[in-house]
């Protein structure tokens, strides 16, 4: 039997490599593909032209596959009408059965079109509006049947997916590694102490491997839960754990599938394909956003997530499902397990004597296997002895395995990641032989992943790079020709010599570079030195996701932090070298990134491009703001389930243009919005949602304020309860960058005037103009004679703009300050802050029942919760704080806090409960701060702590760890009670703590 005839219709040059992969599949489930391009397929008789030729290949096939990508295609000549079209219809008038796709990316422009038929396009739209008018007349022919009319895609995986479905090809397969692969069953042989890729199969089955206690609790928990989530510090053991959880259930008969994020995530439709089982997902943290959108929507799979700590402001901030559990998650240590790895050495490779195990790392246990290594061999765990096994292992231990000169692939790897970027195999081979790579790969001592059509290459850990890199800095000739190749500055001059050579990868390195700490010098310096490389990965990248990110990470320089709250916050927000952030937004081209952001369907990576161009330069978010169309906006939103994304949203657009935001907000479907966040389980994202609205418009957010009180009632957790009121207080906060004194130009600041138009505005002609007022003081003109600019005071509207022949005007902020006049440029941040929308969340707080809140108080059993709980009230009704406290059960909160052992949580309470203990006597009018608190009106606080069984809490500050925790709950004691906190000294300085109270 002849196999049945597919004939591809689409355009052809973009969509090339679409078709090939096609091509090659339909060959392979045993159709014929027909395709214009391959002639040897596609018989074209002689004097026959070739839309001819194609129309009569349509009528010759079985079926016809129709793809619309971003083009219309050739016209038939002295027709209004593609080729493309041409060969749909034929094959409908026909008959022929038909199956459609059309790009996702064009599919959620149709609805916008039809309800503005004049949109303009992004420019990499050919023809949007033939594309749009050819759907359309696809649907009217197409309508009555009964599957699906058109398909949507992203890749050709989808495309591939949805074809298996309807040609009914047998291809169950999931392409997800299974444990059993990773873990190299039935190939590795020899049972091995330490492996850079991890344990191996045969390691955990010949005993080699640590079981530590959190396998069997983590395999315990998947009885009640679908979803396990482990969280550790680097090199702590979350990866080995994983593989030997793995390893238990797979030897229980269980089904499990790995995804290893540093190699590379599986295409969506794979994961999808899971029917039940369970999923490992390892080092989440590199790509939240992929994980987030498993967790939501896999089911009937049990799913293991590892992953270091995550920061809740991802990004400028990023409302993701992940961090709620991080709170609940197993969490791994590095020394928990170090002894017992040392003992298993001692037992099976050397023995460990008393003072050498003193002395060895226990909280890293990378660096652990590298001293133990050194110790076997050298008999010494110091630095040198490490660095020198390192060096040995890398330029003689693999050379006898065929690796001639693995140094110049290790050091430029180590360098990049060090912040796990990949690094694109092409680039290593500049510095090395391409035997030395493949061998390597083969020993499985690095390995390879693709990236958008490019092959890459990574380590097995970050902290592979980090010891690696101490070895390399150790030794001056070791890494020499890569060394040698760079320049002096080795590490700086590897990155930037590939921005050079791929300057489209600029906005990754610097994302990738972004996750890690004490990296702002290293962006500073990236994006200082490759600022014109940069600009055009920005242009180049279509995610604009991925752009704000970029635009975030190179103004800020770092987030302080204080542990506080039980948890890190966000003290304040500085800025390195904040003109290369504000140069970096005033060169966007703003119209190529308002298409990108109309066909950006999702509208969490629309607020976090826009936010962070806000916090860079207010002027240019009011800009882009202003170009929007909101009924575009106001469509993605509607459509949006995540009611914290909505708000966020709506927040950033605020930060932009507020009058704009109140314009959105106000369009906005109130009723589907309230159905939406009543269905909503997550009081934070209630909380974002209607705080991002109120900053937009009060008027519309106190409508959706029943609602949420409705949740509250009904919510038990006090937790959650807080989470939500924090959410709603959280504000923009406002910064004013100083630019220069009106008063002192011409004059003192002329040369700070001069610089700021060369660097910010990039105005080049002005470094030796005349600098001049008029107009009685109220106008300052620059000029060289030739070109000229203005700056006009508006004292009544405090506000100075700035006019430049054949650009746009400027707007900036008048402020007097110290009998000066001083101009300054706005800028936007997150904070917690509590000065626009204070009396908005007040009269929230005072409105909730109180008796209700105090029931859920006395029903909670988490004291630090109680605490965390009672200090927010306190932040936002001092008087509903003060009723709340002075109603609690003191006796019954007591025997809470002698029963509890965690001594942050005590002093968390106790803090709380001082917080709301204090009657203010005094409110400054204009700030709405408290100035003076009444004396003796902390009584409430004192007669708890007062009432506390001292002795069992010395005891567990004893036993406590964490030096710091045991200050904090002393500081806390004492602002109870001083005394009773003097009677703790003692136990604090046998362990040597100082207390600050």
């Amino acid at each position: 039997m002849n196999p049945k005839k597919i004939f591809i219709c689409s355009t052809c040059h973009d969509l090339k490599d679409l078709r090939a992969e096609l091509k090659n599949a339909l060959q392979k489930w045993g159709y014929e593909p027909i395709l214009s391009e391959y002639s040897g397929e596609f018989s074209v008789e002689v004097g026959v032209d070739s839309y001819t030729a194609c129309v009569e290949a349509v009528k010759k096939s079985d079926m016809l596959i129709l793809i619309v990508g971003k083009r219309y295609g050739g016209r038939v000549p002295d027709e209004d009408i593609s080729i493309t079209e041409l060969e749909y219809n034929t094959a409908a008038e026909n008959g022929i059965h038909r199956i459609n796709f059309c790009s996702k990316e064009i599919w959620n422009l149709v609805q916008v079109w039809k309800e503005n038929q004049d949109m303009k396009f992004p420019k990499d739209f050919k023809d949007g509006h033939e594309i749009m008018k050819f759907l359309d007349r696809i649907r009217k022919v197409e309508e009555g049947k009964t599957d699906n009319w058109i398909h949507l895609f992203e890749t050709s995986v989808d495309i591939k997916e949805i074809l298996k479905t309807q040609l009914g090809v047998k291809d169950s397969e999931v392409r997800i590694p299974k444990m059993e692969k990773v873990l190299k069953k039935e190939i590795s042989k020899d049972a091995r102490f330490f492996r850079p890729s991890g344990p191996e199969w045969i390691d955990f089955e010949e005993g080699i491997v640590v079981e530590r206690k959190e396998v069997d609790e983590i395999i315990e928990k998947f009885g009640n839960n679908d979803l396990v989530v482990i969280k550790g510090e680097p090199a702590s053991g979350k990866s080995v754990i994983s593989r030997n959880v793995g390893f238990k259930l797979v030897s229980q008969g269980k089904d499990i599938h790995v995804i290893e994020l540093k190699i590379t995530p599986v295409e969506r439709s794979e994961i999808f394909k899971l029917c039940p089982g369970y999923l490992f997902i390892d080092d989440a943290h590199l790509n939240l956003g992929y994980v987030d959108d498993i967790i939501r929507n896999l089911s009937d799979v049990k799913i293991l997530v590892s992953t270091r700590e995550i920061d809740e402001q991802y990004g400028p901030t990023s409302p993701l499902k992940i961090p709620e559990h991080i709170k609940d998650a197993v969490e791994i240590k590095g020394y928990d397990a170090a002894n017992d790895i040392i003992q298993k050495f001692s037992e099976k490779r050397k023995n460990i004597p008393k003072n050498i195990k003193r002395k060895l790392t226990k909280s890293n246990l990378w660096i652990l296997a590298w001293e133990l290594e050194a110790y076997e061999e050298y008999g010494k765990i110091d630095e040198d002895a490490v660095c020198k096994k390192v060096k040995d292992y890398i330029r003689k231990d693999l050379k006898n395995f065929g690796v001639m000169n693995a140094e110049n692939v290790f050091l430029p790897l180590s360098v990049f990641y060090k912040y796990e970027i990949p690094l694109r195999t092409e680039f290593v081979k500049e510095f090395t032989e391409d035997e030395d790579i493949e061998k390597l790969i083969e020993l499985n001592e690095i390995n390879t992943l693709e990236e958008n059509g490019f092959e890459y290459l990574i380590l097995y850990h970050s902290e592979i790079a980090e010891v690696f890199l101490k070895t390399f800095r150790k030794f001056d000739g070791f890494g020499n020709k890569v060394k040698e190749k760079v320049d002096e500055n080795w590490f700086e001059g590897l990155f930037h010599m590939y921005i050079q050579k791929f300057p489209e990868e600029c906005v990754g390195v610097i994302n990738g570079i972004s996750l890690f700490g004490e990296y702002a010098k290293l962006i500073e310096y990236l994006a200082e030195e490759n600022f014109n490389e940069l600009r055009k990965s920005i242009e180049a990248e279509d995610n604009v996701g991925e752009i704000g990110r970029c635009i975030w990470n190179v103004g800020e320089i770092s987030r302080l932090r204080d542990e506080m709250d039980g948890g890190l916050y966000i003290e304040g927000i500085t800025y390195a070298r904040e003109e290369v952030a504000e140069k970096l937004v005033n060169s966007l081209d703003l119209k190529n990134l308002k298409d990108k952001i109309e066909v950006e369907a999702d509208i969490g990576k629309i607020r976090e491009c826009i936010g962070s161009i806000s916090c860079a330069r207010g002027e240019v978010a009011e800009k882009l703001v202003n170009s929007l169309d909101l009924k575009n906006l106001k469509d993605k939103i509607e459509v949006e389930e995540d009611i914290g994304k909505i708000g966020w949203c709506i927040r950033n657009i605020a930060g932009g243009n507020e009058e704009v935001a109140g314009k959105l907000a106000k369009s906005l479907d109130l009723e589907k919005l309230k159905v939406k966040i009543w269905a909503d389980e997550d009081l934070g994202k209630i909380g974002e949602c209607i705080g991002g609205i109120s900053e937009a418009s009060e008027e519309v957010a106190e409508k959706l304020i029943p609602v949420m009180k409705g949740k509250i009632e009904v919510e038990k957790d006090i937790g959650k309860i807080k989470e939500c009121i924090c959410e709603i207080a959280l504000e923009r906060e406002i910064s004013f960058w100083y630019l220069f004194s009106w008063d002192d130009v011409p004059g003192n600041d002329s040369r700070r005037l001069i610089e700021f138009l060369e660097d910010d505005l990039e105005v080049e002609w002005v470094e030796n103009a005349e600098i001049k007022k008029s107009d009685n003081g109220k106008t300052i003109t620059v000029t060289n004679g030739k070109t000229s600019l203005i700056f006009k005071l508006n004292e009544g509207e405090n506000k100075v703009k700035l006019e430049i022949s054949g650009r746009d005007t400027y707007e900036y902020v008048l402020k007097e300050k110290n009998g000066k006049l001083n101009i300054y440029q706005k800028s936007f941040g997150i904070g917690e802050i509590n000065e626009r929308n204070e009396e908005f969340v007040e009269n929230i707080v005072e409105n909730l029942d109180s008796e209700k809140l105090k029931s859920k108080i006395e029903a909670e059993e988490d004291i630090g919760k109680i605490g965390l709980f009672i200090s927010e009230i306190v932040k936002r009704n001092f008087a509903v704080a003060r009723t709340l406290v002075k109603s609690l059960d003191l006796e019954k909160l007591k025997s809470k806090i002698d029963a509890e052992e965690d001594i942050g949580k005590i002093g968390l309470c106790i803090n709380g409960i001082a917080n709301g203990s204090r009657e203010i006597k005094e409110i400054d009018a204009e700030s709405g701060e408290v100035k003076e608190i009444a004396d003796g009106s902390e009584e409430i606080a004192e007669k708890l702590v007062k009432s506390l069984d001292l002795e069992k809490l010395k005891v567990k500050i004893e036993a406590e760890k964490d030096v710091w925790k045991i200050s904090e709950c002393v500081e806390r004691v004492a602002e109870g009670n001083k005394k009773v906190a003097e009677k703790l000294i003692p136990v604090m300085k046998d362990r040597e703590i100082n207390s600050c109270y």
